[in-house]
């Protein structure tokens, strides 16, 4: 004979259920990575978006430039993506530069692609930055009128005149995020109960 233990039910006020729902449609909204959008890692950065363009007067300066990396990969078989960008890096004058990142099986690894920036000068296209591995952004201050760059998340990189160098590690934003994200008009809002009902 199977013993039968007594079933405890909770019964929980329309309004509790209402509020529980709405905090965890928060939570996995504060939780959520939008595929495409980098997350910046220290106050400030913004983080650098690049883009395919086949057949734009920038993806071909981005394949000359990067001439032989292609011919290596190809080499082996391999077909390469190009991932582009032009951002103003000038503090006083427009400086634009040319970010590109090269992606493909051969040329990647387990640090991801490298990404390298160019600066155009008017003799064309002039290496600014050597191939990195990792994330790249932009941070909010400039050293010797250009706009110091972070890579990795952690080291800054700072113009010297001629190229841009690290300046060593940059503590990151360990700021918590807060649960006062933009809901949808269709969500319903509730405020969670700071105090327990006397009576059910």
């Amino acid at each position: 004979m199977k013993t039968r233990f007594p079933i405890t039910r909770v019964f929980l006020p329309r309004s509790w259920g209402a509020a529980l729902a709405a905090a965890t449609l928060l939570a996995g909204a504060a939780a959520l990575t939008v595929p495409g959008q980098a997350t910046a890692a220290v106050a400030g950065s913004i983080p650098v978006q690049l883009s395919s363009q086949p057949g734009s007067a920038l993806d071909a300066d981005a394949r000359t430039l990067n001439a032989d990396d292609i011919a290596d990969a190809n080499a082996h078989h391999d077909h390469v993506t190009v991932q582009l960008a032009e951002l103003n890096l000038g503090q006083h004058s427009p400086r634009k530069a040319l970010f590109v990142q090269l992606q493909s099986m051969w040329l990647c690894g387990s640090a991801g692609c490298t990404t390298s920036v160019w600066l155009n000068t008017p003799e064309g296209w002039a290496p600014a930055l050597d191939a990195v591995d990792g994330s790249i952004a932009l941070l909010p201050t400039y050293h010797n009128g250009m706009q110091d760059l972070l890579v990795n998340d952690d080291q800054r990189l700072a113009w010297n005149g001629k190229a841009y160098k690290s300046q060593g590690a940059v503590a990151p934003n360990r700021q918590r995020p807060r649960l006062s994200a933009t809901m949808s008009s269709n969500v319903p809002s509730a405020a969670i109960p700071t105090k327990r009902p006397n009576s059910f």
